[in-house]
């Protein structure tokens, strides 16, 4: 299983009035000693390590089932295949005549139109502008 990271940072009002107050207390006087390309680096050498104190980079990992990978994949799909995974999970403890297990059923045929539909329509759609 194919697991998908994302690094982000967490600004704020609160940590750009910290990061502004830790950066005036810094002393500038570096860059007149240096030259352009040195004073250019030091200087963003301090400012990221000051970010990285106050908004520390954090990863968060996105699990396969919510990303969309086909360019026809709609969130509202992508909605209707959760609630299509919460009835089958139902369906499953449930006997086979009971309602549940109908609700799966024509909630699964239904899912399965829209996906198709969706599919024809973006494919349909993009073709006929092509021409």
């Amino acid at each position: 299983m194919l697991l998908y990271h994302n690094k982000y940072r967490k600004f704020g009002e609160q940590v750009d009035n910290q990061l502004r107050g830790m950066l005036a207390e810094v002393n500038w006087d570096f860059i007149k000693t240096l030259d352009m390309s040195d004073a250019c680096k030091k200087s963003l050498s301090v400012i990221n390590e000051y970010i990285d104190l106050v908004a520390p980079e954090k990863t968060v990992t996105i699990p396969p089932h919510k990303i969309i990978k086909e360019p026809w994949y709609t969130r509202g799909l992508l909605k209707s295949r959760n609630t299509l995974d919460k009835l089958y999970r139902k369906k499953c403890r449930s006997l086979p005549g009971s309602q549940t297990y109908q609700q799966y059923t024509v909630y699964r045929n239904m899912y399965k139109n829209l996906k198709k539909r969706a599919r024809e329509f973006y494919y349909c759609k993009k073709n006929v502008y092509r021409m």
